[in-house]
């Protein structure tokens, strides 16, 4: 593993600039331009100095030198060792020159193991828990009826890779979507199915829709069907059996109609919402906020508000002048709650700007003290121009992954046809490969961009010959699977000596060395880009380079000891795609 290296050369390098390993061993790093630079792994020595000044009484021959200075002097007086056979100064950094058949030796055992697949400092940091923790990751979903945005669709998706990487973490985490219920739309939603008879059913997504538009269009003209329609939610509110059997065959309905689709997208397990609560578990909190002074009037009857203007929080309404709850109040009870039931954390997932809410239901969670958990912010920035227009209104992810699928099956089918006819069709359907492949371009456009970030959607990528795409992944690791066709077995006692002889494997192993750091950045900043960007880079290199890792006509050595480099290359990509919810395809 990189870490040994690393220990190794904090270690070597402490008695020369009389600074402690600990110290040091910080900004050793990886060389992420191993073709271009020498050496594996690289330490700006401008830290060095840093660490000198925030430490006067330390005391050395050459602290006074400048970057450049101190890198030269501290280069010629590196004695080689069995780890590290040289270092060299380039400008103000210090490069270290590992042992290749050590290292190349390392990392790829280390990929057998599974030990590379570990965030880097797992050790004695919060990547991986020790213990199963029990996490709840919120996310917005449409209401039932809703139609389904390209803000849901970021929303479910980075949900979802939240999931996979509380998983990695040892955590169990449990997906929840927050449709909001406590609002107008159910207010409609709830006589849209009073008024078509659907106490006992049938429901469908899209009758659900068609009634909800249909109803809606009518109470704008008919004051009693809105007093009805308060009436129904204020019933759903007080826990009406009637209401609340008709609420849940509804949301059942709904919810296992995206069932199939969530199991395209890689997403175990259905999706579940606890927002329906009853009038006890309201009023008990708001007795916490009574007792502790905090609950006031409204400025209309039947209104109940918090002051958080203390926090720049400003006023939170929790109950409406129809007694109904808000939202933030909902939040708020459900947070406490979960804390009583010893969940550990709640990832709240929402779109850029809809977190104010959020916030004031954790301060109130905190003012009330009980069930104190950690609330943990997941934000994520807006897409645009990824909507799709239709005949029928857009329910669920479904369009969206039907239409990359069609985008790959015509590709496909022209590639086949431009290389025969006599090409059997069996690539369009094998294993399901235009269906994987369409994800995986719609989870990489999806994932590419920081987080946070808004961007605009480009339906042409998907089909375009670019490298950095989801597709160019997919075909490298199909690419590989087509190397090891003409590989031996697996060979852990293989002699790696024939990988020594050009820079090739040596750079591409530097590669590799450095997944557990991305996975560690990953895991703690929960932003696939990080990810994203380190598979685009693996697989640029392995695209440039790819005729020097070939196993075909060469000796039964050669062989071995390529397809050993090339098994651990399509291993660490497969890691990568699984963590983003995709898997590897070995035809395409």
């Amino acid at each position: 593993m990189g870490e040994l290296f690393q220990l190794h050369i904090a270690t070597e390098l402490a008695p020369i600039v009389s600074l402690p390993p600990t110290s040091i061993l910080p900004f050793i790093e990886r060389n992420r331009r191993p073709f271009k630079e020498p050496g594996q792994f690289t330490l700006p020595v401008a830290k060095l100095i840093s660490l000198y000044r925030q430490d006067p009484e330390t005391k050395c021959s050459h602290s006074n030198l400048t970057p450049a200075a101190l890198a030269a002097s501290i280069a010629s007086r590196w004695v080689p060792t069995s780890h590290v056979r040289a270092v060299t100064a380039t400008s103000d950094h210090l490069s270290f020159h590992v042992d290749s058949r050590l290292f190349i030796s390392s990392i790829l055992g280390a990929v057998r193991s599974g030990e590379l697949s570990r965030p880097e400092k797992s050790r004695n940091h919060s990547a991986i828990v020790e213990r199963e923790e029990e996490v709840v990751i919120e996310f917005d979903f449409p209401n039932i009826g809703q139609v389904f945005s390209s803000r849901y669709w970021r929303s479910l998706a980075v949900a979802a890779f939240v999931e996979r990487c509380c998983k990695l973490r040892s955590q169990n985490g449990k997906l929840r979507c927050k449709i909001g219920i406590w609002n107008k739309h159910t207010e409609i939603l709830l006589l849209a199915c009073q008024r078509n008879g659907f106490e006992d059913g049938p429901y469908t997504p899209l009758v659900l829709h068609k009634n909800f538009e249909r109803t809606l269009e009518d109470i704008t003209t008919n004051p009693t069907l809105l007093l009805r329609s308060k009436k129904l939610l204020y019933d759903l509110y007080c826990g009406i059996p009637a209401i609340v059997e008709m609420w849940s065959r509804a949301w059942e309905a709904w919810r296992d109609s995206f069932a199939p689709v969530l199991e395209r997208m890689g997403i175990s397990g259905q999706l579940e919402t606890d927002e329906l609560i009853c009038k006890d578990r309201v009023d008990r909190f708001l007795t916490f906020l009574q007792e502790a002074g905090l609950l006031k009037p409204g400025r209309n009857a039947g209104e109940q508000i918090v002051d958080l203007r203390d926090w720049q929080l400003g006023t939170a309404l929790l109950m409406t002048g129809d007694g109904v709850p808000t939202q933030v109040l909902v939040d708020a009870v459900i947070s406490m709650e979960r804390g009583e039931c010893h969940v550990s954390k709640t990832y709240v997932v929402a779109e850029i700007g809809r977190q104010y809410s959020f916030q004031q239901s954790r301060k109130l969670v905190e003012l009330v003290e009980s069930g104190i958990h950690d609330l943990i912010d997941a934000p994520f920035g807006k897409i645009y121009d990824m909507d799709m227009r239709t005949s029928e209104p857009v329910l669920s992810p479904e369009p969206y992954l039907n239409c990359a699928k069609m985008y790959m099956e015509d590709i496909m089918r022209e590639k086949e046809s431009s290389i025969g006819e006599h090409v059997e069709n069996e690539l369009v359907t094998q294993n399901n490969a235009p269906d994987m492949i369409g994800l995986t371009a719609l989870l990489f456009q999806t994932y590419q961009p920081r987080r946070t970030k808004n961007f605009s959607y480009n339906w042409s990528r998907i089909v375009s010959n670019e490298s950095d795409i989801g597709v160019y992944i997919q075909y490298t690791h199909a690419r590989l699977a087509s190397v090891l066709c003409h590989a031996p077995p697996p060979n852990p006692e293989v002699d790696i000596t024939p990988l020594l002889s050009t820079p090739i494997p040596l750079a591409l192993v530097s590669k590799l060395s450095r997944y557990p750091h991305v996975l560690f950045t990953t895991l703690n900043t929960h932003d696939p880009s990080v990810l994203v960007t380190y598979l685009v880079e693996l697989s640029r290199e392995v695209g440039s380079c790819l005729s020097g890792i070939r196993v075909k006509g060469q000796s039964n050595e050669v062989k071995e000891a390529r397809a050993e480099l090339v098994r651990a290359i399509q291993t660490v990509i497969s890691w990568g795609l699984s963590l983003l919810g995709v898997k590897g395809v070995d035809r395409m």
